[in-house]
């Protein structure tokens, strides 16, 4: 059972459907957790500000209370991505937060956390490292070109389990 935090429309728990089943999403934007509730219907999907501490407390609850063992989460990319603001305090705040989380929840074995491959050359991958190394999480990272994963895009992206 899998938790995906910065769901939008729900791109990592399709790409996770043959996996995990997704049984709980969030996301800050409204109509975002509406086309994914459309888009995977039984799922419980909750719109909040992760960085909100009652909002986090209601997602630990409810993971909790549902077995969550996987949580995902592609936090905003723009803060790290080479064209955008890079503006990384907004974006580890997020990480931060969603690493927390997981952690919180007793029954989370794995974190996968997405993002852009501009997130390797910040200080803030090593910090996303070492938080969640000091969490109780082991980690890995990779590159992927979603391209090679038969979208017809050249994205690549960074993920860290």
């Amino acid at each position: 059972k899998a938790m995906e935090l910065f769901c939008g429309a729900g791109g990592l728990s399709e790409g996770a459907k043959p996996f995990v089943h997704t049984v709980l999403a969030s996301d800050i934007n409204e109509r975002a957790c509406k086309l994914f509730a459309s888009n995977h219907r039984g799922t419980t999907v909750m719109p909040a500000n992760i960085n909100d501490r009652s909002a986090q407390l209601h997602i630990i609850a409810e993971a909790r209370r549902l077995g969550v063992e996987v949580s995902s989460g592609g936090p905003p990319c723009t803060d790290f991505s080479m064209s955008g603001k890079r503006c990384s305090q907004k974006g580890i705040q997020c990480i931060i937060s969603m690493l927390q989380v997981s952690a919180a929840v007793s029954t989370v074995r794995m974190v996968l956390l997405e993002n852009v491959v501009g997130f390797l050359s910040t200080p803030e991958f090593q910090q996303t490292l070492d938080l969640a190394q000091g969490l109780g999480f082991d980690h890995s990272h990779n590159v992927i070109s979603v391209n090679d994963c038969g979208l017809p895009t050249k994205r690549r992206r960074v993920f860290i389990m």
